[in-house]
């Protein structure tokens, strides 16, 4: 992934980088209770557990492990609880890891209807945003809708500065139907939840859903009852006012689409960096557990 030097009188930090400004390093300490020392203390401490875990093969390079140290805040049995999680699911739900490349994404990428923004909040987050209303039901399967989405937190999750700063999921409904109703399973629910919610490395700051139908409200029922208490008072629903939204997020890294002033939602920047990522995803194919827990 890219780093880059800010200005530090730059409003927004763009979403690619991974520069560590002063702030953030103060934030690591403040909300993480990072430090260098422990740093260094627990991923070692985080590596010998792992060694004693039998049948798994894991990633132990010190930039994925801090992903998951930092995600607990440093607590060390959550996070080893969480990459077991992270390799289980792998076998779990087998069929949603296959082919688990960008380069196998190629056609849903060209849909464009997924993308990281190509700014952060002044806090630093970065800013997730399916707009899940323009998926065409008739060409992707719920299961690619959920591969692909899986594929971009993948990509997100080793950068520094959303290990500490965390992200925001920003969901556009607009023109959801009972077309996507009829895709999605119960099934396909509680899949993503294990998989997203608690098997990823990921900070979830916020879910705000923009442009509501109330048939949205069929799914949300069977989704809210799955997800953590913390998460669930992190979730607004603003239907279409887009002032509620400005509430929480600035219109200056929104797309016009969502009120803003960043020209119109496109993610070429993030497909291609995406696609440069192919390498990594495969090496990280190769890690896992040889048989069931």
């Amino acid at each position: 992934m890219e780093s880059r030097f800010l200005n530090k009188d730059s409003s927004f930090i763009p979403f690619e980088s991974t520069v560590l400004t002063e702030n953030i390093i103060h934030k690591a300490e403040e909300e993480l209770g990072e430090t260098e020392q422990k740093r260094k203390g627990y991923l070692q401490e985080f590596k010998n557990l792992i060694k004693k875990e039998k049948n798994l093969n894991a990633d132990i390079s010190d930039d994925f492990l801090l992903a998951f140290l930092r995600v607990k805040k440093f607590r060390l049995d959550a996070a080893f609880k969480l990459l077991k999680n992270y390799y289980s699911n792998r076998l779990i739900y087998p069929s949603l890891y296959q082919n688990f490349t960008p380069s196998h994404c190629h056609k849903i990428l060209k849909a464009n209807f997924m993308n990281y923004l190509p700014l952060r909040t002044p806090e630093g987050v970065a800013v997730w945003a399916p707009r899940l209303g323009s998926w065409n039901t008739s060409v992707f399967s719920s299961e690619e809708v959920t591969r692909f989405g899986l594929i971009c937190l993948e990509k997100e999750m080793t950068n520094p500065i959303t290990q500490v700063c965390g992200q925001i999921t920003l969901a556009d409904m607009k023109g959801f139907s009972w077309s996507h109703i009829f895709q999605v399973t119960i099934h396909d629910i509680k899949c993503f939840v294990n998989t997203v919610q608690d098997g990823m490395p990921i900070r979830h700051k916020a879910m705000h859903v923009i442009n509501n139908p109330s048939i949205f409200g069929i799914i949300f029922g069977i989704l809210k009852p799955l997800l953590s208490k913390k998460l669930k008072s992190r979730i607004h629903l603003h239907g279409d006012n887009l002032n509620s939204l400005h509430q929480f997020i600035p219109p200056d890294i929104l797309p016009e689409e969502f009120g803003g002033t960043q020209g119109t939602f496109g993610n070429e920047d993030f497909y291609q960096r995406l696609l440069a990522s192919e390498e990594e995803f495969k090496e990280r194919q190769k890690y896992g557990y040889h048989v069931i827990k």
